[in-house]
């Protein structure tokens, strides 16, 4: 019965201490863009299961006062660094879904079927690649449960999407969950 106990108390320790450094670098990333760090109050933090820190964030202004809290979402990329962004009018659409479904979720959502017309999120290959797919990202796209439409001329998409909006949501999803680069586009080349 003892060690029965002191395997669920380490287990839990271990589950703990994985969402603590999830949350610590979610906020490193996050004060990185504060005026005043030090200030910052932290409330509804969620680490969700496909790696996204959600939570809110209320620190000072110039002029030392509160500015209330703020919704944030934060998310490893590539190795160890983090990127924190700061949910606003401007980016909610595509943004705050990511605190209520998985990256592979949204893209099945969105998701129109092949022989549909629709939008597409181009997959950006890397600077040294020609304007070639990396192999790389398509085995890791597909590994992830992405659908990978590679053109004639060898560039990867994301599609059918119903709109434009569809496309910004998949594409900064698949992003948070992959590191891959993309853009919308109306049109396959």
């Amino acid at each position: 019965m003892r060690l029965t106990l002191l395997g669920v108390f380490v287990a839990g320790a271990l589950l703990l201490s994985g969402c603590d450094d999830s949350t610590s670098k979610a906020r490193i990333a996050l004060e990185a863009q504060m005026t005043d760090p030090l200030s910052a109050q932290y409330r509804n933090e969620q680490v969700k299961p496909w790696g996204v820190v959600c939570g809110e964030a209320n620190v000072k202004n110039y002029a030392g006062g509160y500015i209330g809290f703020t919704p944030y979402i934060a998310f490893p990329m590539e190795g160890e660094d983090w990127t924190a962004v700061v949910v606003d009018d401007k980016n909610y659409d595509y943004v705050s879904p990511l605190c209520a479904k998985s990256p592979i979720d949204l893209y099945k959502a969105e998701l129109l079927p092949e022989s549909e017309k629709g939008w597409y999120v181009m997959l950006l290959p890397p600077p040294d690649a020609h304007g070639i797919l990396n192999p790389q990202d398509l085995a890791k796209l597909s590994k992830l449960g992405y659908k990978v439409i590679v053109s004639k001329v060898g560039k990867g998409y994301l599609g059918p999407f119903k709109n434009k909006k569809s496309t910004e949501i998949v594409g900064y999803s698949m992003a948070v969950g992959s590191g891959v680069g993309w853009f919308s586009s109306q049109w396959m080349f």
